[in-house]
């Protein structure tokens, strides 16, 4: 019984060396690293993915080729750029069709 009491411990340390503990600890602390670098990168892709979303959504919806610019009122659309709306033969919101009272122009910092 001794004997077998005696295998079990040694298997138990070797298993639970320092040596062995301190090799697990930098792989795990490795695996951290690739897993946080490619995390980082994920990051950093969905947030350019999300900004060009952003300047997608932000053009002229007239020209294609300007941010918008201004509020379009009573209806509060910001749709079109101030030089498109300056052109518009009638003056109606190009997305919901109520008459523009007034317009605001946007100044983005």
């Amino acid at each position: 019984m001794k004997v077998k009491e005696d295998k079990i411990q040694q298997r138990h340390n070797k298993h639970t060396s320092p040596d062995r503990r301190a090799q697990a600890g930098e792989r795990r602390s490795r695996n951290g690293r690739d897993s946080n670098r490619s995390s980082s990168l994920l990051t950093s892709v969905s947030a350019r993915r999300e900004q060009e979303r952003r300047e997608i959504l932000a053009i002229c919806v007239i020209c294609f080729n300007q941010p918008h610019n201004c509020v379009l009122l009573d209806c509060g659309h910001v749709c079109c750029c101030h030089t498109c709306y300056e052109a518009l033969p009638r003056k109606y919101c190009p997305i919901c069709r109520q008459r523009i009272e007034r317009v605001l122009r946007l100044y983005h910092v």
